[in-house]
């Protein structure tokens, strides 16, 4: 399988993307795995959200939104939004929970 970036993706900055394809993996929605490093990243989420978030490498991602006339925020910051708001990491399952806890 082979994954082509376009001049018009390369001109947003999109050189390296990354693709990620699983196979016999499954989706549990046990999740206590990871809950350790759930209640680690909540308690930082004050942190995150004023020393993180405003980060060059974090802010590249809304520009990049910007670039393609997009108005949604990143998944990344929406994410920590959410968080906050709640006052608790979701569990949505293992394989999501496990990309959530990165992309925090």
């Amino acid at each position: 399988m082979r994954f082509l970036v376009s001049n018009q993706a390369r001109d947003l900055g999109i050189a390296n993307p990354v693709v990620c394809l699983y196979r016999g993996v499954a989706q549990v929605e046990n999740t206590d795995v990871y809950n350790e490093l759930k209640d680690d990243l909540m308690s930082r989420i004050d942190h995150i959200r004023t020393e993180v978030v405003p980060t060059d490498a974090v802010q590249g991602f809304r520009k990049l939104y910007a670039n393609v006339n997009s108005k949604v925020q990143p998944a990344g910051e929406r994410l920590v939004e959410t968080c906050k708001k709640k006052g608790v990491f979701p569990n949505y399952g293992n394989l999501v929970d496990a990309y959530n806890i990165v992309a925090f």
